[in-house]
């Protein structure tokens, strides 16, 4: 297409793309939760791992809220990345194919 119009399939690719990104550093980012000590923050590990610190293990509770803060970081992170990947790949499908001659056509 000319005339700066830009078709579905790049809206796609951009699109799905972006999601995709999205969803990979929402599970790379670091997971924290709010603590009593002086620190303030307690790093619980990251969307891939959960790899709370010291000061979280020593405490039931602690272990639980970096539990349900993970959980939580990957229930959107996953589906985000996953969507995105297949959003992407939708924009690679050509959908023109029979139309342009480079689909095999029936004559009588």
């Amino acid at each position: 297409m000319t005339g700066g119009i830009v078709s579905l399939r790049t809206y796609l690719f951009v699109a799905g793309g972006l999601m995709a990104v999205s969803g990979f550093l929402g599970l790379g980012v670091s997971v924290t939760i709010p603590t009593n000590s002086f620190a303030g923050e307690s790093t619980c590990g990251n969307g891939f791992a959960q790899l709370p610190d010291a000061s979280v293990v020593q405490l039931t509770e602690g272990l639980e809220k970096c539990e349900a803060a993970t959980s939580a970081r990957r229930m959107w992170a996953w589906p985000l990345l996953g969507v995105g990947v297949l959003v992407a790949m939708a924009g690679f499908i050509d959908r023109d194919k029979g139309k342009a001659g480079g689909g095999t056509t029936r004559t009588a």
